[in-house]
């Protein structure tokens, strides 16, 4: 799938729209990566991806820290507003400090 930046002067809904029709066209896996940092841009395409994503092949993975989350922020309001009938909400218990290590290790 094609990046995007929001400085590219093009019109959000162009934008998001041309998203969506990239997703309907292959089976794709779009990741959206500590969402607890993502500006209101990023909230928005995942809120509107989120509305429209049966009509795709595509599954959203999105990862957040809860610890980091205000109670109330907008992130968290719009995972709560994402269709439960499509959400698999996943708790990870963190990394060990071994397991920490060894995924640090480069093969040599």
């Amino acid at each position: 799938m094609r990046c995007w930046r929001h400085h590219s002067g093009a019109n959000r809904d162009v934008i998001f729209a041309a998203t969506l029709d990239e997703l309907e066209r292959t089976k794709t896996l779009v990741v959206f990566e500590d969402l607890h940092w993502a500006d209101e841009a990023t909230l928005d395409l995942l809120k509107y991806l989120g509305r429209r994503i049966r009509s795709t092949r595509t599954m959203l993975a999105v990862t957040i820290e809860t610890k980091k989350l205000v109670r109330g922020i907008r992130c968290g309001i719009v995972i709560g507003e994402l269709s439960r009938a499509s959400t698999h909400r996943m708790t990870l218990a963190p990394l060990s400090a071994p397991a920490v290590a060894q995924a640090g290790q480069t093969s040599g």
